[in-house]
């Protein structure tokens, strides 16, 4: 927050609520953030266990149990 010399704010109360929502938007980003690391690292564990079935085209092969898909063209 900025301030005079006299400890005075230039910052008004609209502004403050501006800054919190932000801050506040900023905590709920690095939360999703968080849990889509999570989530990929689980999808990760389970495709790892997969017993893949693939059904493929020229370009990629996808598996119908785990969605997991390689290329096979480059």
């Amino acid at each position: 927050m900025l301030s005079n010399r006299a400890g005075e704010s230039f910052i008004g109360k609209r502004e403050q609520a501006t800054q919190r929502r932000v801050a506040q938007i900023d905590q709920e980003i690095n939360e999703a953030k968080k849990k889509i690391t999570a989530l990929e690292s689980e999808k990760a564990v389970l495709q790892s266990a997969c017993m893949h079935v693939f059904v493929a085209n020229y370009y990629f092969k996808r598996c119908c149990i785990c969605e997991k898909i390689e290329v096979l063209y480059y």
